[in-house]
């Protein structure tokens, strides 16, 4: 098995805040013996505490119990079901698990159109996404990684759309996302379009993340 280099606890629980995969169910070993399960809410700094990290405490059922936990004191971390979050824990050497098939071209031509509309409806002007097709590379890889560049990509958006308003973000004048196989992975804007690239058969290290998405888009408009 290829060796992957080690990653430190902090950076993980960091990463799969901004990646979105948060309610992931996670077991920390403290360094005074103590261990606490949930699942993970949050990782901030908190002024005069340090860096924090908010669990959900396994077991707390309707009452919600939470708590913080200085994330610095954290000695070991037990990821659960960590199939699904493989690409934070390597920093992108390894892919998630598949949950099943890869989607095919005409099912995310789909999905694309309808993210479109939604995005649409919810800015009250038209906006367009469009794949070029010739551009993306054959297998499953591709695919899997297309689909999630436009998930991400109209999460990002929604989340904009929230924060600013759909007055300010049709000030900007765009109308349209194109999202293209091409190094360096990143958002452009090129005209009135927003140019979405990747490297699409790399796996989720030739793609931005949601987090990193939005504050392109954030940048870009």
């Amino acid at each position: 098995m290829e060796r992957l280099k080690a990653r430190e606890t902090l950076a993980v629980l960091q990463d799969i805040c901004r990646s979105g995969k948060k309610d992931r169910i996670v077991t920390v070993h403290m360094a005074g013996g103590a261990s606490f399960c949930g699942a993970v809410l949050d990782c901030r700094m908190i002024k005069g505490y340090g860096q924090a990290l908010l669990l959900k405490l396994a077991g707390s059922g309707g009452m919600g119990e939470a708590a913080y936990i200085h994330a610095e004191r954290i000695e070991t971390l037990v990821v659960h079901d960590a199939s699904a979050v493989l690409d934070l824990l390597s920093e992108g050497e390894l892919s998630p698990a598949p949950s099943g098939p890869a989607p095919t071209k005409l099912a995310l031509s789909r999905r694309a159109e309808e993210v479109g509309r939604v995005l649409s409806e919810e800015l009250g002007t038209g906006v367009k996404w469009n794949v070029e097709w010739e551009t993306i590379p054959e297998g499953e890889a591709a695919l899997r990684n297309l689909s999630e560049l436009l998930e991400d990509a109209g999460a990002a958006m929604k989340e904009i759309i929230r924060e600013y308003g759909a007055e300010e973000i049709r000030k900007t004048g765009v109308t349209g996302f194109t999202f293209r196989h091409s190094a360096p992975p990143g958002i452009v804007v090129a005209g009135s379009s927003i140019l979405v690239t990747g490297v699409l058969d790399k796996g989720p290290a030739g793609r931005s993340n949601r987090n990193e998405m939005k504050k392109a888009l954030e940048s870009a408009l």
